[in-house]
């Protein structure tokens, strides 16, 4: 639709010159394959939502990670509903990785629907990308050395995460949600 289709030019710019912020590629593929492919085998619903929800799937990570982006900035150059699902699905910066995880999953039973339902996408397409990652590696301490958290608090983390989403989210997605871990 016409907010997704002239977005998506905006939103691949942002996410592409704030790249090399966090020394890592691009995010951008991640959710357009998200907010585009319900076919790909994970599950996830994020295609048949809303234009309103698709948007808030590419936007989902913006105004935490690409600096002059504010949730105020998302309902200007987008609009209110979409920047109301952004502010819901974004980290506070300053606080310690732990404390941004922790706050992450209790924020999961107040989140609305639409919000979750970005929110299980994204965590879904991050458990297959990092089994891709592990199944690659030949040492796979080198791929966990990139998490905050290490090897086991990340996935304690992500238990957590998926187990709350669960209850959220369409039983197909939790089913998915639980196989990927």
């Amino acid at each position: 639709g016409k907010l997704v289709d002239g977005a998506t030019p905006k939103i691949e710019n942002i996410h592409e010159r704030n790249s090399g912020a966090h020394n890592r590629p691009s995010r951008f593929s991640s959710p357009v394959r998200r907010s585009k492919s319900a076919g790909d085998g994970s599950g996830c619903p994020i295609a048949c939502s809303t234009e309103d929800v698709i948007a808030a799937g590419l936007l989902h990570d913006v105004v935490e990670d690409c600096p002059g982006w504010t949730v105020e900035r998302v309902a200007a150059e987008f609009n209110t509903h979409v920047a109301g699902i952004v502010a819901q699905l974004t980290e506070d910066k300053s606080r310690t990785w732990a404390e941004r995880k922790s706050a992450g999953v209790a924020k999961v039973p107040h989140m609305s629907p639409e919000a979750a339902s970005v929110k299980a996408c994204d965590k879904l397409h991050n458990l297959h990308s990092l089994a891709a990652q592990l199944r690659g590696a030949r040492d796979p301490d080198q791929v966990w050395s990139k998490f905050n958290g290490g090897r086991e608090r990340t996935l304690a983390m992500s238990h957590e995460l998926v187990e709350a989403l669960a209850q959220r989210v369409d039983a197909k997605i939790a089913r998915a949600l639980r196989a990927a871990l």
